[in-house]
């Protein structure tokens, strides 16, 4: 048997920087696994991004209270974002996007700080101060927003993505491996492998490191109020939107990394610490997702490590925290 060979492949998606990296043997099989990851992102990028006119979500979004038909992509990641609202109570909401367009998130990320400032007001009067809900039927493969209902599955999508192709590698066989969307993360390996260690990045200074994760499988992801923010005409404005005011967050939590089982979880909880705040949030935490760590770094530049109870000493370690 060759050799395995730990091969990495960079590609911009879904408005973010993805990195795979598979222990492989050098053969077709495995440049294979590398065209399947391009495609899978791309596809979940044509399904759904609020960014493009042709997506499956923004059809929906311009449904206006009409019954539509959806694929079972899309309907899968319905019933999940609608489980983790539950989880949350209600902190991770895809109702919000009125929210972000009046805080200004009206463009993909990198497309904000080359706007236009005479953009601002037409562009907030897109938004809007009112919440939204849908109703999924099942049977039917169907979804009805309620009226004036706009969704934003941006929140929960990347660690799907992450999450599903790593399950369909895993299934390959392939040993160990890395999916990374823009630090939603999910790894893995086997009794061989050597830990992978995940650098957290300290936001308020490029370049510098907060602390780093070693772990043999499972999955991290960030969440912070200084990644995603832009200048507007009334202050600074971030991508947290808090449900309880419409407004982005102002908890004392400036960063949250969660190191869990799955990316999709690790990005829900990460959000929803960062909005609760250290408090609130590490109850939360112990409660709703006992199996996941978390590395808090709040407004006065304290760090915190939230460790779960369930983890042995020495299974997942933090290092510089």
């Amino acid at each position: 048997m060759a050799a395995l060979t730990l091969t990495m492949e960079r590609f911009r998606a879904m408005n973010t920087d993805v990195t795979v990296a598979l222990a492989l043997e050098p053969s077709p099989a495995g440049e294979s696994a590398f065209r399947e990851a391009g495609s899978w992102f791309a596809y979940a990028e044509r399904v759904f991004s609020r960014f493009r006119p042709d997506s499956e979500l923004s059809g929906l979004n311009l449904s206006a209270g009409l019954p539509v038909r959806i694929s079972k992509t899309m309907e899968e990641v319905l019933e999940l974002a609608r489980h983790y609202q539950r989880v949350t109570n209600g902190m991770f909401d895809p109702g919000i996007l009125p929210q972000l367009l009046q805080a200004g998130y009206t463009v993909s990320f990198e497309r904000i700080a080359s706007r236009e400032r005479g953009m601002w007001a037409e562009q907030k009067e897109r938004g809007g101060s009112r919440k939204g809900d849908w109703k999924l039927f099942g049977p039917l493969q169907t979804v009805r927003l309620d009226p004036g209902t706009r969704i934003d599955l941006g929140g929960i999508v990347k660690g799907w993505a992450v999450d599903r192709l790593a399950d369909r590698l895993i299934a390959k066989g392939i040993a160990a491996g890395m999916v990374n969307a823009g630090g939603d993360l999910r790894v893995w390996g086997n009794a061989d492998s050597p830990d992978w260690e995940i650098e957290i990045d300290d936001p308020r200074e490029p370049g510098a490191c907060l602390s780093v994760a070693a772990l043999r499988k499972g999955a991290v992801a960030t969440s912070s109020v200084l990644g995603r923010s832009w200048q507007t005409a009334e202050g600074r404005k971030h991508h947290l939107i808090d449900p309880r005011t419409g407004k982005p967050s102002e908890s004392d939590v400036l960063q949250c990394t969660v190191a869990g089982d799955t990316a999709v979880e690790s990005e829900i909880a990460a959000k929803t610490v960062c909005m609760l705040g250290s408090k609130e949030g590490a109850e939360w935490l112990r409660e709703a997702c006992p199996r996941s760590d978390a590395f808090l770094l709040t407004r006065d530049g304290e760090r915190k490590l939230l460790r779960s109870d369930v983890y042995a000493a020495g299974t997942r370690n933090w290092k510089g925290e």
